[in-house]
């Protein structure tokens, strides 16, 4: 494999992915764990490039892991993928400048597009914190004889250090405590540790307790604990009983948390947009799984139409908020609301700036890829930047503090933009915003490859030129008015339509000038009919038209000769004008044939009739059943 082709399918890779923390990767389900690409992040780690282990078959990934711990990371690995679940192992590896580094490594099994089993996954460094875990076991032993040791080792670790008794409360943490929780040191003094756990964890938390009272070790127990903000951070424990005291040395793991939890969110949205083949049906799963991951409380996507970019979905805002905050293109300049005064659209509030792909690199609300985020939304009507504090930025007054707006873009086109509203303070960090610019940009390719295969299917059904339906449509058309005729007990026509003097004005004027009167033809065809009618383009100078739900002959009459007059009309053309006539043939359903191909046929024969009789007319098969 070519070096140069390696990066380029590992930059692509890399698209959805690049905002998730450590290496992310996709191997084969092999005993070498040959990667079909890993990021950038995985040189931090191991000290080789993506390129190196992906192109370098002397050196696989699995030679890079120490030779202690390849069997049992194999053995895990491949028990999950067996039972179907995702992994969570810790193993050692052998970095490429000779030292030992320890990594956490997340990854669950995949069937990816060619059917071969695989696995995704993420790799991240977890050295200090493994180094500061050991630091802690050999700490333990030396407590009661070594306490100036203890209260430095305490201050000065960057991990979550305590002492608690198997009661639930704690007799002493270290500083990080503080910073991570929020409280004071005074505050955290007797306090129960059982009144920070998540309800939801509380169960598992006294499991845990009570093994520590059985003077067993707990280690590499996760639960999550309530801040003094109201938000929750998860946290991995290391924990020893000595008697009824509990030494434990923890770790915030939030963000590898929300990384995996990301990570899953953005598999899970790719499966949706692959399964489904309406946006709609999508979106709605879409907004349910988003909701249910990060905790929202309102989402909405909004999609250009025209000028303007309505909500193409919503969950969470109320009715009359949503009616009165739909249209971008409300207002006037005289307001300052999203319109110039020559009526062409000015987006220069925060979603216009999003939509436009207009960031303001100096404002610390937008990011690099013009999302905008803010944590207080009350700080926009603080605001004396004419950018920021618009009157359209009413989303405070709903009660939303926490706001999000990511644009929907693929292939430098902006289709929309992705919002995100939380009553709460302090909702969004950067690792979710990142996360929700991935799953747009999903989104993004997902229109765009919709666009693409309604635009084959529009081409596989219509004629290029005029954008008429073609034959294949046509019959489907026609079987349809047949139906519409037999329940409702009225008629249907075909008429097969061959304009007279069109091969004169192809030979006199050119192709160029015979294209813009069929194109003209057209248009006339269609403006003059009803709705309910359609007409096709069978090929060169030759249409039909199918027409339902009819009482009488008289009706078909009535329209043929609205036909004959509007074809007839000159041509307008860039030096001259070109007259052309119309001559049509008509079939009737039931009268003259009960099947479709019998009546085109019959439409066919009768036109020849009237084309040699005097052209620019019309006349009904004299044939039939």
């Amino acid at each position: 494999m070519k070096t140069d082709n390696i990066d380029s399918s590992v930059n692509e890779k890399q698209d959805g992915l690049k905002y998730i923390s450590g290496a992310t990767f996709r191997c084969a389900l092999d005993d070498a764990w040959t990667m079909e690409y890993i990021t950038d992040p995985i040189k931090d780690i191991t000290g080789y490039s993506p390129v190196e282990i992906i192109s370098d078959l002397k050196k696989s990934y699995a030679e890079i892991i120490h030779p202690d711990d390849r069997e049992m990371a194999s053995s895990m690995v491949r028990q999950a993928i067996d039972e179907g679940k995702p992994y969570n192992i810790e193993y050692r590896i052998l970095h490429k400048n000779g030292n030992i580094r320890w990594v956490n490594e997340y990854g669950k099994g995949i069937v990816d597009d060619k059917g071969r089993a695989c696995i995704d996954g993420l790799i991240m460094d977890i050295t200090q914190q493994i180094h500061g875990g050991e630091q802690l076991k050999n700490s333990t032993a030396l407590l009661k004889d070594k306490t100036e040791e203890l209260e430095r080792y305490f201050n000065m670790s960057l991990d979550l250090l305590c002492i608690a008794n198997t009661d639930g409360e704690f007799i002493k943490t270290n500083p990080e405590w503080q910073k991570l929780l929020g409280y004071s040191q005074k505050e955290l003094d007797g306090r129960r540790f059982l009144d920070f756990v998540h309800p939801d964890d509380m169960e598992g938390t006294l499991e845990a307790i009570s093994q520590l009272d059985s003077q067993k070790d707990v280690l590499n127990f996760v639960n999550r604990y309530r801040k003094k903000d109201g938000s929750y951070s998860w946290i991995e424990w290391r924990s020893k009983p000595f008697g009824e005291t509990i030494f434990a040395a923890a770790r915030d793991i939030t963000r590898r948390k929300r990384a995996q939890q990301y990570l899953e969110l953005s598999v899970k949205v790719l499966g949706i947009l692959n399964e489904s083949e309406d946006l709609k049906i999508s979106m709605k799963q879409i907004f349910a799984s988003i909701k249910d991951a990060t905790g929202c409380d309102a989402i909405g996507l909004r999609l250009q139409s025209g000028d303007d970019y309505p909500y193409f979905l919503q969950d969470g805002f109320d009715e009359d908020f949503v009616s009165a905050e739909n249209s971008l293109l409300t207002g006037c300049a005289a307001n300052d609301i999203c319109r110039s005064e020559n009526g062409k659209p000015d987006l220069d509030c925060i979603c216009g700036m999003v939509i436009s792909g207009r960031a303001n690199s100096e404002n610390p609300m937008f990011t690099s890829n013009c999302s905008f985020w803010t944590n207080d939304s009350n700080s926009l009507l603080e605001s004396h930047n004419p950018m920021v504090h618009r009157p359209r930025n009413r989303y405070m007054h709903e009660g939303f503090l926490s706001l999000a707006y990511i644009p929907v873009h693929a292939k430098s086109r902006i289709f929309g933009m992705l919002q995100i509203n939380s009553r709460n303070k302090n909702f969004f960090n950067l690792d979710i915003i990142y996360a929700l610019e991935g799953i747009a940009m999903h989104i993004g390719q997902a229109i765009l490859r919709h666009e693409a295969e309604e635009q084959i299917r529009h081409m596989a059904t219509h004629d290029s030129l005029t954008d008429l339906p073609s034959l294949r449509l046509a019959e489907d058309r026609l079987n349809m008015a047949m139906r519409i005729a037999r329940r409702t007990k009225t008629q249907a026509a075909v008429m097969f339509i061959d304009l007279d003097g069109f091969k004169t004005v192809n030979d006199t004027l050119g192709h160029d000038a015979g294209d813009d009167v069929l194109i003209e033809t057209a248009r006339r065809l269609r403006s003059t009919i009803r709705e309910t009618d359609t007409v096709v383009r069978i090929g060169g100078d030759e249409f039909l038209v199918i027409l339902p739900g009819l009482q009488s002959s008289k009706d078909v009459e009535d329209i043929a000769r609205k036909l004959i007059a509007a074809v007839s009309k000159p041509v307008e053309l860039k030096e001259t004008a070109a007259r052309i006539g119309a001559s049509i043939g008509i079939a009737l359903y039931p009268e003259h044939a009960n099947d479709s191909d019998s009546l085109i046929k019959l439409a066919d024969s009768a036109m020849y009739k009237v084309k040699s009789s005097g052209k620019n007319g019309f006349g009904f098969t004299p044939e039939g059943k």
